[in-house]
């Protein structure tokens, strides 16, 4: 694969409820989606971080200039394009962490979308599908959901394999 263009697409997704920590109150998550063009397919990927740096160290404006101007320029000077490549190539930038996150995974959705491949048979999905779990933090889900903390092996995760 062939890097063609890059684009950062800003959005402001509304949150379903207002998400409460010490840091204060967020109602939607203002960030930007990554969107890779290739020579054989597109790929997407949401940047983690917040649009200031009170949580963590990277934020939104900050990922950006990184992006721009350190992470993707040796992005494109990579003889073929594949997810694999880019901890080696991205290596001489010290940190920014969710910023080569973004752009690795928005590199990886375009290269499965290359080969037609899901990121479940990428990871080696077990029998049909997985069963739900419980996400922490949830206050409006049923005492029933929860169970205690313990190894989980993929046979207690997923289907029948």
């Amino acid at each position: 694969m062939k890097l063609e263009r890059v684009e950062i697409v800003h959005v402001a997704i509304p949150l379903v409820s207002p998400f409460r920590t010490s840091f204060g109150t967020m109602t939607t998550k203002d960030t930007f989606l990554l969107h890779v063009v290739t020579d054989t397919a597109e790929g997407w990927s949401e940047f983690a971080a917040d649009p200031e740096p009170g949580y963590c160290s990277e934020f939104v404006a900050g990922a950006e200039i990184v992006l721009r101007d350190f992470l993707l320029p040796r992005v494109a000077a990579l003889p073929v394009l594949a997810a694999a490549h880019l901890g080696p190539a991205t290596d001489g930038v010290k940190g920014h962490e969710l910023a080569k996150a973004a752009l690795e995974t928005a590199v990886l959705d375009a290269e499965l979308r290359s080969y037609g491949m899901s990121l479940a048979t990428y990871l080696g999905r077990c029998g049909s599908g997985c069963r739900p779990g419980c996400r922490s933090g949830s206050s409006r889900r049923s005492p029933s959901c929860w169970t205690p903390w313990r190894a989980i092996s993929p046979r207690d995760m997923c289907g029948s394999s």
